[in-house]
């Protein structure tokens, strides 16, 4: 009788041996693939981080300066990208956000709160404005962030800027024993492309052999790529869930900022709001506002007649200088139609 099963047995056991060695080739090469909250250095511009514990994940270091490229990164006491306060009296506006705001593309006074303070110290205002951004920050760790410095700052104003990732930066996937497993696909998340159980998908995410096979059907598969991935139908529940949680971090800031007596204002800047992820992001945090009562400065700069040469620093939309200087005038004119400055 012969033994059908020698062949199959045979090319089970070359698959088994071939994943495996893929697996030590990605381990061996240092694919991304990481146990705790990093950043691409395209990012971050070579300015330094440090883990800190719970779901804001890293923050800056302080007291740190850099010259990288064209551009200076100065980072204050408490973390922020900020000059001085001329006054530690005098009134404050807290700007929080991601790459944008924090400005990984403009000299310290390029950036868009920067420029905003100009603008308001113009008009004869006597007001400090807080630069709160950190690249890669998603909502829920913004929300962390202004957690820690909206009771230091106390300021009259809080403006909240997003960008079309901001549901799904940081993935806080899996808890790994205290320690928090952050799998990233440039600013998408890795899809359940394969519609595994949720608990299955998560736990194969700890193999580089299984995100590198699922990064690759996400590029070469037109309909799951990483630049429009809140549509997908395999989206997983987690980041279904992650979404419903950054909701539920701005509902809670909002009640905060409100019950004292103060206002919150969300930005949202971009070269143009056209792909499924920009409408997305836009039609849900409009919808949030006008559930709430936030008002929502949405800056489509391809409709206002900019081109995106013009207005962004590199691919990834950060503002250049005009394009942060134009975001701060409309901010300006929003702030004067809303009469949120008090002299």
């Amino acid at each position: 009788m012969k033994k059908y099963y020698i062949g199959p047995l045979i090319s089970i056991i070359t698959i088994l041996l071939i994943i495996f060695l893929t697996e030590v080739i990605l381990r061996i090469n240092k694919y991304r693939i990481e146990t705790k909250l990093t950043l691409q250095s395209s990012w971050s511009g070579g300015v330094e981080t440090q883990n800190v514990e719970g779901l804001q994940g890293y923050e800056l270091v302080p007291n740190m300066t850099y010259r990288m490229g064209e551009h200076d990164f100065r980072i204050g006491d408490d973390g922020v990208r900020l000059d001085n306060f001329n006054d530690e009296k005098s009134k404050k506006i807290l700007f929080i956000g991601d790459s944008v705001t924090f400005g990984v593309v403009n000299d310290q006074q390029e950036t868009i709160p920067a420029q905003f303070e100009v603008s308001l110290r113009e008009k004869g205002h006597n007001i400090d404005v807080i630069n709160g951004g950190v690249f890669g920050y998603n909502i829920i760790q913004e929300k962390e962030r202004f957690d820690f410095l909206y009771p230091k700052y106390d300021p009259e104003v809080v403006v909240w800027q997003v960008m079309n990732n901001d549901f799904f930066m940081e993935r806080l996937l899996s808890n790994n024993k205290g320690g928090l497993n952050v799998f990233k696909v440039q600013s998408a998340p890795i899809l359940n492309i394969f519609s595994l159980p949720l608990r299955i998908h998560t736990y194969l995410l700890n193999s580089a052999f299984y995100v590198w096979m699922v990064k690759g059907v996400q590029a070469g598969y037109g309909k799951i790529d990483n630049e429009s991935s809140y549509q997908v139908k395999q989206m997983s529940p987690f980041l279904l869930n992650l979404i419903i949680d950054s909701k539920s971090a701005i509902r809670k800031a909002h009640k905060q900022i409100t019950r004292e007596g103060k206002k919150l204002i969300f930005l949202l800047a971009a070269p143009r709001i056209r792909t499924e992820d920009d409408k997305f992001l836009a039609k849900t945090i409009r919808e949030l506002c006008e559930e709430l009562g936030i008002i929502f400065l949405e800056i489509d700069f391809e409709k206002i007649g900019y081109k995106e040469s013009d207005v962004m620093g590199d691919y990834m939309h950060h503002t250049n200088a005009k394009g942060s200087k134009i975001v701060a005038e409309y901010l300006m004119n929003t702030f004067e139609e809303n009469k949120l400055l008090k002299q």
